[in-house]
């Protein structure tokens, strides 16, 4: 062979040695074990033509499953009072109402006047409104919400230079935490949605646009800045702008200064939550939620066909432009997410997916009124259903239910590389609510039931708790796909929350390259948790509240001996008794303080026991300021008291060495108790 040719098939070989050699990692990589699984898949696309199903679109096999799966179970759910439109190609085809508007006055529901708090899909109306705004060119989504609305002083509390937009507020992602104390009040302690930021928004933990995480207060900052932009109260914004050119003349924001309420009263389906013990229905007490603009509108059914319409029919009402095109399809477009596999949110809707089928819409819970609407537009189909009873579960599974009877199910065979236990262990940890790990309250006790605890296993699966209250809780096992990705592929028992969870959970990174926290999505609401510090740990939490129950329990059984020494010097032996023997005021001191700090658990823990097994938000809400904040605060007081007459015993020397010791060692508990609330910012987050 000549040279030539020689040289030419050697410089051909070493090319694709070289080639080969930068593909060995891929075919490595390619040949590293997997393992699968079959799994029911919301993300496999539905069968190509398969065209939209009868469910949707024939109104007898719709009333059959709204019979079966709504007023067939309404006794079981403990609901007396629901109704339920189905919407299609811009046309009601199904209305139905059941039950009572009030039960003690044997009032039925009327499907067109009866009035349901539709609580939390107020947002979207909120949206409506703004979106208006934009039509008119009063504000851009992209404006600084700071700005728009500076009576609210958000600035302050912003930590990074990105400014917050309205974009921002109605996509869930200003970067800002919910504020849950005191975000809902009595009719005499409401306070307007402005002044109510400025009072209870605390530090941005993070920059706008980092994370999609549903926050009430967040949105409802768009809400103040319509107020401060048009110099008008919101519910006369929501009035001129939604409610009367859309003919809703049964819709209207229940709050107590707009003088509408009055004239509507008398159709404001009542709140009632079911007591077992009695076996009947307890009507709940007026509360209302200072972060007005999200959730306290009231409308009727028939109210709502018409709202529903206008977006089902492309933003036009009667045939005339309502929102303009680009308006509404900017409304009605994806706008932010955690990660492209998990749904999140268009302009106020809450997005979701199952069986391969995209939807959108909101949902709301009020003090024993919980409502859903949901839009699959695809299919140019929606529908609204709400009731009162209290049971936020239920519409879930009406959305779910629905879906899988007109979808049927798809399943995939999934492939993820095998783990090893130890690759997993950065994931392992407590991790808590973003929504509930802020500088309030929350802290002292979300730690004792709002923890959720990821595990890997021995087999190379991550294996995460959820608590109990959060939608029936549960425990879900996921694979790892890549270095943030996860997919669910044992949900447990689908009743409980696994059945809720969208297929996929991503982990975010922390700045010293651990983990922040991981997010995902329940059905269509999505959520962000954060990792737990140790001190905030439940099991170091639980052992440091075990410490301080029995040394308070030590003191009261000191005091009881020295009660009990009292009666018998005084009333059995005649002898009087030396005021001396408990250490004088200072130990008269350290016993009020323990016994306030004691009542302060025991009325605190009673309160959460008899107001979170109905609704965690409203339970801490309804705790208000005493015996949440003044039992702490005089603690605190008596505390300092009793540090100043036990410096006082030893240095007078008034009374035996051995008192003065068990009155400093009585300190400690009380001590622990007040580290916890400075700690948890349950003393200074008033100040």
């Amino acid at each position: 062979m000549p040279t030539f040719y020689r040289s030419a098939v050697a410089a051909a070989i070493v090319f694709t040695l070289s080639l080969a050699s930068d593909m060995f990692p891929e075919i490595a990589a390619a040949d590293a074990p997997v393992r699968s699984w079959e799994l029911i898949s919301q993300h496999q696309p539905r069968p190509a033509g398969e065209g939209r199903p009868a469910l949707l679109e024939n109104p007898a096999v719709l009333e059959e499953f709204v019979n079966r799966r709504i007023r067939d179970r309404m006794e079981a759910e403990h609901l007396p009072a629901a109704v339920f439109v189905a919407i299609l190609d811009g046309e009601a085809i199904l209305k139905k109402a059941w039950g009572y508007q009030d039960i003690e006055k044997n009032i039925p529901v009327d499907f067109d006047t009866t009035m349901f708090h539709i609580a939390s899909i107020s947002k979207t109306v909120q949206g409506t409104a703004i979106m208006r705004m934009v039509d008119k060119g009063v504000l851009g989504l992209d404006d600084d919400v700071d700005k728009l609305g500076p009576s609210m002083n958000i600035g302050d509390s912003q930590r990074f230079d990105n400014p917050v937009t309205i974009r921002h507020t109605l996509t869930h992602s200003t970067g800002f935490r919910d504020v849950m104390t005191n975000s809902s009040a009595p009719p005499d302690k409401f306070e307007r949605v402005r002044q109510a930021i400025r009072n209870y928004l605390t530090p941005q933990p993070t920059p706008p646009g980092k994370f999609v995480l549903y926050c009430n207060v967040c949105i409802a900052m768009s809400g103040g800045a319509l107020e401060d932009l048009t110099d008008k109260w919101y519910e006369d914004v929501l009035q001129e702008e939604v409610f009367d050119p859309l003919g809703m003349k049964y819709a209207v924001l229940d709050i107590p200064p707009n003088p509408r309420v009055e004239t509507l009263d008398q159709y404001m389906a009542v709140g009632y939550v079911w007591n077992d013990t009695s076996g009947q229905f307890d009507r709940y007490g007026k509360f209302l939620r200072n972060l007005y603009p999200n959730s306290s509108v009231a409308m009727s059914a028939g109210a709502m066909v018409k709202y529903m319409k206008m977006h089902l029919n492309e933003g036009k009402h009667n045939g005339r432009q309502f929102l303009r095109p680009e308006t509404f399809r900017e409304m009605h477009s994806h706008q932010a997410s955690n990660h492209e596999l998990i749904p999140g949110y268009r302009i106020t809707f809450k997005e979701g997916k199952q069986n391969g089928v995209d939807y959108y819409g909101h949902s709301g819970d009020y003090r024993g009124n919980d409502s859903t609407m949901v839009f699959l537009p695809d299919y140019n189909f929606g529908f609204f259903l709400s009731y009162t009873g209290d049971n936020n579960t239920f519409y879930r599974d009406v959305i779910t239910q629905l879906i899988d009877e007109a979808f049927p199910s798809e399943t995939e065979t999934f492939a993820a590389p095998v783990k090893t236990q130890e690759e997993l262990r950065k994931y392992e940890g407590l991790y808590t609510n973003f929504r509930f790990d802020e500088p309030t309250p929350m802290q002292m006790v979300f730690p004792l039931f709002g923890q959720y605890k990821a595990t890997a296993t021995e087999d190379g699966l991550l294996h995460i708790a959820y608590p109990s209250y959060y939608f029936k809780g549960g425990d879900v096992t996921y694979a790892q796909v890549d270095e943030k990705l996860f997919r669910k592929v044992d949900s447990g028992d689908p009743s409980r929350i696994g059945g809720y969870l969208v297929d996929y959970l991503v982990f975010h990174p922390s700045d010293d390259g651990g983990v922040y926290g991981f997010s995902s999505n329940i059905q269509n609401h999505s959520f962000l948790m954060t990792k737990v510090p140790w001190w905030k740990g439940k099991e170091n939490f639980t052992a440091i509240l075990s410490f301080t129950r029995y040394g308070l329990m030590t003191i009261l059984g000191i005091g009881a001996l020295l009660l009990a020494w009292r009666f018998l010097a005084k009333v059995i032996r005649k002898r009087q008794f030396p005021s001396s023997a408990v250490g004088g005021r200072a130990g008269w001191a350290v016993l009020g303080a323990a016994l306030t700090a004691l009542g302060f658990l025991l009325a605190f823990f009673v309160k959460l026991q008899n107001t979170l097994p109905v609704n965690l938000t409203y339970g801490f809400d309804d705790l208000g300021f005493s015996p949440y904040f003044v039992l702490p605060l005089v603690s605190l007081l008596l505390f300092i008291a009793a540090i100043f007459l036990v410096i006082r015993a030893w240095r007078d020397g008034a009374v035996a060495p051995w008192m003065r010791a068990a009155l400093t060692l009585a300190l400690a508990p009380l001590a622990t108790f007040i580290l916890i609330a400075v700690k948890t910012h349950l003393l200074t987050y008033f100040f």
